[in-house]
């Protein structure tokens, strides 16, 4: 079986840049530089080449041979990669060094993450999910360049780690309205622009690690005495 995972957009019955796992793939038709993917519910989804996944060109390469879909894939590989190409010339136009790009869904989801290095170097970002207890985070970071920490709460975030050199983050929410509250004022982060918030915004808050781990406790002399020790 063949599935599909990504990111909807255009659909009647979800929102804007849902996270979707598709149903098994009954068939993939080609239409000009698109796939056109019918799961086996019926629906019918729309691929252009250029949008696919370029770290899952070989495994997409291999689905499409086992649903016997004939494409040259030399060809959509030079596509992907000349979009790729297109976004880094774009983003050496928004940041500057020492700043990261985090491009967001309306549901706090990262769909890319970019630093520019001191060099003027692009590179991609790690972006790391964290499942906690009571709250979920968002770690985007570099050990050896920056590490910017945030815990999405519906329509805004609230960072609780930006590292020392990180100069500015440039938030880009492409679906809707966001609100970035981890700063001297809230920052209203408007749908389809960047926003740039530089590190002098940033307020460290009384806030708990979801990653702290290690705890100990002791007790002080007015506890040792209500205990009776």
């Amino acid at each position: 079986k063949v599935s599909a995972h990504g990111y909807l957009f255009g659909h009647e019955e979800v929102d804007e840049g849902t996270y979707c796992d598709l149903s098994h793939i009954q068939e993939i038709m080609v239409k000009d530089d698109n796939f056109l993917i019918r799961a086996i519910s019926g629906n019918i989804y729309q691929l252009e080449f250029k949008e696919i996944n370029e770290s899952m060109l070989d495994c997409t390469e291999e689905a499409l041979n086992q649903l016997g879909v004939a494409v040259d894939m030399e060809r959509i590989k030079t596509i992907v990669q000349q979009n790729g190409q297109k976004r880094a010339e774009w983003l050496a136009g928004v940041l500057n060094p020492c700043e990261l790009y985090i491009r967001l869904l309306t549901d706090v989801s990262v769909t890319h993450a970019y630093y520019m290095e001191e060099s003027g170097k692009i590179v991609k970002a790690n972006v790391r999910y964290h499942t906690g207890t009571f709250q979920d985070s968002i770690l985007i970071r570099d050990y050896s360049k920056f590490d910017f920490r945030f815990f999405p709460q519906g329509i805004s975030i609230t960072p609780y780690h930006w590292s020392d050199g990180l100069r500015a983050v440039k938030i880009h929410s492409i679906c809707g309205n966001l609100r970035f509250r981890g700063s001297f004022r809230e920052i209203l982060c408007k749908a389809g622009e960047v926003t740039t918030i530089e590190s002098k915004e940033y307020k460290e808050g009384v806030v708990c690690s979801p990653d702290t781990s290690g705890w100990s406790f002791q007790m002080d002399d007015s506890w040792e005495k209500l205990l009776g020790g």
